[in-house]
């Protein structure tokens, strides 16, 4: 099983042209939870050939919020990457940046704990 959701994760992040936020971090919950899933998702970032965006995105889903958030801060260029650039922000702690970067969100949700929980 764990097989195929390692080879669906990367497959959204990787092939598809907007990946589902809501998909991935589903399948967050799942990589955290099992270690063979977690192993192979790292293995995939040492032979990463996706954007670094995307990259990112992986680093974030895995986890590592401090080089996600490095890698985000200069290459998230479309509205999903943004969305984990905020999120990986409010993960380390920088709330007022994260936020700024939500706007769009919570004009609709009005609240960030909605679309970020804490």
């Amino acid at each position: 099983m764990s097989t195929a959701v390692a080879a669906d994760l990367l497959t959204e992040i990787t092939e598809t042209k907007s990946p589902d936020v809501k998909r991935l971090l589903e399948l967050r919950e799942q990589l955290l939870a099992e270690p063979g899933l977690r192993q192979q998702a790292e293995g995939a970032l040492a032979n990463w050939t996706a954007t670094r965006e995307r990259q990112g995105v992986l680093l974030y889903l895995l986890g590592q919020l401090e080089r996600s958030l490095t890698v985000l801060e200069t290459e998230a260029g479309s509205a999903w990457g943004k969305h984990f650039l905020a999120r990986a922000l409010v993960d380390c702690g920088y709330y007022a940046k994260g936020e700024e970067l939500l706007q769009g969100e919570l004009k609709d949700n009005k609240d960030l704990e909605v679309i970020v929980p804490l």
